[in-house]
């Protein structure tokens, strides 16, 4: 597939990568939805809106990614949340984890070692685990929580991977339980960015909190 790819055509050169593109995004999309345990991911979201502080974890390019906007989805929220993608400082604050964390950690394949030893780590001093990864991989089977996200590409080498549309999607449905289940008082938050960045001169209300 990469010594000998299939060559390409230049025949509706824009449209083709655009259709491409927006048409694995959302079947991405799509099948994460159809697949997703929702009482679990509801679960989740209960929990996270519940701790003490959260560590959100990734290693890679996708899951690193996803491990930050975790963070900037939950600090708005009014909690306690950190990325480390780091596979070192990702065990070193696993080891100072306490009963009141609650650590996320992202992996498309499910087998990157140092988010699968900081899991194990922060189990060790009580923290709950959620996983969002392949099933029955490697770090499924050892968090207490798994939210299902099974990969599926469709052979395309030339354009960046679709999981990730995914992730973000399950991601999004994760943030937006914690909100409802924390209720109003994330409010005081969220008037206090958009103030923030208004100072700015960014003041249409049309445009996305902080973003």
């Amino acid at each position: 597939q990469y010594l000998s790819p299939e060559p390409l055509s230049r025949d509706a050169r824009e449209q083709r990568i655009a259709s491409a593109i927006t048409e694995a995004a959302v079947a991405a999309i799509q099948r994460a939805s159809e697949n997703l345990d929702m009482t679990t991911l509801m679960a989740v979201g209960a929990r996270i809106a519940g701790s003490g502080n959260v560590l959100c974890i990734g290693s890679g390019g996708i899951s690193s990614m996803m491990a930050t906007e975790m963070q900037n989805r939950l600090f708005r929220l009014g909690l306690s949340a950190l990325a480390q993608v780091d596979g070192q400082l990702q065990r070193m604050y696993a080891a100072v984890a306490t009963p009141e964390t609650t650590l996320v950690a992202f992996s498309v394949s499910g087998y990157a070692r140092s988010v699968i030893e900081a899991v194990e780590v922060a189990q060790q001093y009580g923290a709950a685990t959620v996983a969002i990864t392949a099933p029955d991989s490697a770090l499924a089977k050892v968090a207490d929580t798994v939210i299902q996200l099974q990969s599926f590409e469709d052979g395309n080498i030339y354009k960046p991977t679709s999981s990730r549309y995914a992730l973000l999607a399950i991601l999004d449905m994760i943030a937006t339980t914690v909100a409802e289940s924390r209720g109003p008082k994330v409010l005081e938050n969220l008037r206090r960015i958009k103030q923030s960045v208004n100072t700015l001169k960014v003041d249409d209300p049309k445009l996305p909190l902080g973003d």
